[in-house]
């Protein structure tokens, strides 16, 4: 018996995709999206599994066969692969084409909730400096940002505890907004350290910000916006917030290292090598100066809208969802943000389904989401869109949604026997996406995750893409 596989590829890198099955073949070529197309095949689409490979006598090419399953394997809706050459035939391709330069890709599968298939074939970056890549004219605020959580809460598992990586491995990894809890205990001295709610991350702001400006001294073509918050209500915090950055650098140094105006950079050029002061107006006003939200709805659950200077800001912060329940419709409202990224209508989002064979209940019904209409398109210089977003995909409840749980989910989703996390949804939505010749891309939008390497080390690679389109 025949199948039929809805198949579609997005080749984003600068080699040939073949696809070759049976008696189908066909061709990608670089920088090209196909339209979803019906592959005959033998194998049912619960069997299916995809054959990525580079062959040696093709380097430039990227192979993609289907191969079925071993028998109890369980069909993935998400993987990553890394694609590379072994050392023998790294010395051999250099031979042939007189170059040092190693072949790389990373290909993301998507499998969606009506059994259609999503590749993506990126070329992989080094993401300590993935900014180098942009030209100093394109606006930060078009750029599409990854960011982290409460970047520094490494302790306080599972209620407390956001990553398991450290601050300066974030930044390595491609993490450009940074988001930072501070509170001044007593008994030291005036201290600032870290904490996520009540639970200290045992790190001080001294060594945050020395972590901070050693990484862009290292690489001074990066930007990074750094969101301060207050998590007590000590008196003096301000005070020894000025303090504490004053003694790293001095004044003179302050001034040029940190971007302290009260509107955003217009430019990527303007800010590089510099950390952009941001806060959430009233709570920290950092010694009034930065970016300061003139307000910040506590635990909205709609996307709202505030305005810094000239700048409109989309901000998506649900943050206490209530009970793990909620998670389809976080995911929904993380997913219209990205539409609202793409300066869409959002009449009709293109979020993923809820899992079909999860029964919907008050709470989880997306339909309830307030959404304010979407702005259109801005062609005014530099490509500046007319709305900033904050995307927050992070969220925590007592009710069994933890941090973890949330990013990564549990359980077997595509079963009906659990809930995908809401890294997981984004990671797939951002691969399934199909776009037409000259439509948009997710655009002047930051990304702010929890566990941002889940699932598979995929959203950062996927997010960052965004910028080279």
């Amino acid at each position: 018996m025949v199948y039929h596989l809805p198949l579609s590829i997005s080749n984003r890198t600068s080699s040939l995709i073949r696809v070759s099955h049976l008696s189908f073949n066909d061709l990608v070529p670089p920088r090209q999206t196909t339209p979803t197309k019906a592959i005959p095949s033998e194998i049912k689409i619960k069997h299916l599994k995809i054959s990525v490979s580079v062959e040696l006598s093709r380097p430039n090419e990227i192979l993609v066969q289907f191969v079925k399953q071993k028998r109890f394997s369980s069909r993935k809706r998400f993987w990553r692969l890394d694609v590379t050459y072994d050392q023998q035939n790294i010395n051999q391709i250099n031979r042939m084409h007189q170059k040092g330069k190693r072949p790389t890709y990373e290909i993301f599968q998507s499998i969606s909730d009506d059994g259609s298939i999503a590749l993506m074939a990126l070329e992989s970056r080094d993401f300590s400096n993935w900014m180098s890549s942009l030209p100093d004219q394109v606006a930060l605020t078009s750029l599409t940002i990854p960011g982290s959580h409460q970047s520094c809460a490494l302790y306080g598992w599972p209620i407390a505890t956001c990553h398991t990586r450290p601050l300066s491995r974030q930044l390595e990894d491609g993490i450009r907004f940074v988001d930072i809890g501070l509170a001044l205990p007593h008994g030291l001295q005036g201290q600032l350290i870290a904490y996520n709610g009540f639970q200290s991350q045992l790190v001080s702001f001294h060594d945050i910000l020395r972590a901070l400006i050693t990484f862009l001294d290292k690489n001074p073509t990066e930007v990074i916006i750094i969101n301060i918050k207050q998590e007590d209500r000590t008196n003096g915090f301000n005070e020894a917030l000025k303090r504490e950055i004053l003694a790293i650098e001095g004044e003179e140094a302050f001034q040029n290292r940190w971007w302290l105006d009260s509107a955003l950079p217009p430019s990527l050029g303007q800010a590089r090598g510099k950390l952009i002061l941001l806060s959430r107006g009233k709570d920290t006003p950092v010694m009034s100066k930065g970016i300061q939200f003139p307000n910040w709805p506590i635990n909205s659950n709609c996307i709202w809208e505030t305005q810094i200077s000239t700048t409109n800001v989309a901000v998506q912060d649900w943050s206490n969802i209530g009970s793990f329940l909620s998670l389809p419709k976080k995911s929904s409202l993380a997913c219209v943000s990205l539409c609202r990224a793409l300066h869409e209508p959002l009449a009709n989002p293109p979020a993923l389904q809820e899992n079909p064979q999860t029964e919907p209940s008050a709470k989880t019904n997306t339909q309830n989401i307030e959404i304010n209409p979407a702005p259109k398109p801005d062609l005014k210089s530099n490509n500046q869109p007319e709305t900033w977003v904050i995307n927050f995909l992070s969220a925590s409840a007592l009710a069994l949604a933890f941090p973890v749980i949330c990013a990564k989910g549990f359980g077997w989703s595509k079963n009906g026997l659990g809930l995908e996390g809401v890294n997981s949804v984004i990671a797939r939505w951002l691969v399934s996406r199909r776009e037409s010749e000259g439509g948009a891309t997710v655009s002047g939008v930051v990304c702010v995750m929890d566990y941002y390497q889940s699932p598979k080390e995929a959203l950062v690679s996927l997010l960052v893409d965004c910028n080279f389109r």
